[in-house]
């Protein structure tokens, strides 16, 4: 019996779990470990030591685009950093267009 996709419905019945179904892809993964490294770059490259507030804008691409799972462990991780907080912005056209 199909269920879900896989074949793992009398797993389930059984006490199984759905162990297949993951939260991130693979690609997600790996585009959500690229931000970190930009992000480590640019904390690195930054010295924002004593001042109020220094805002960086399109600092992660519109190619490594994170889904919503890798955003919130991304977030998560930037916030971790004394100071340091992130926001979600919507690409304009032009960015779209120029990171296809």
């Amino acid at each position: 019996m199909f269920f879900g996709g896989y074949d793992d419905f009398l797993a389930y019945e059984q006490g199984g779990s759905y162990g297949r179904f993951r939260e991130k892809s693979a690609a997600a993964e790996r585009r959500e470990k690229e931000a970190k490294a930009i992000f480590k770059t640019a904390l690195r490259e930054t010295d924002f030591q004593g001042q109020a507030k220094i805002l960086l804008t399109g600092l992660i691409p519109p190619n490594v685009h994170l889904t919503s799972a890798c955003w919130s462990s991304f977030s998560k991780y930037v916030r971790q950093h004394s100071g340091c907080s992130g926001r979600r912005r919507k690409a304009t056209p032009q960015e779209k267009f120029y990171y296809k």
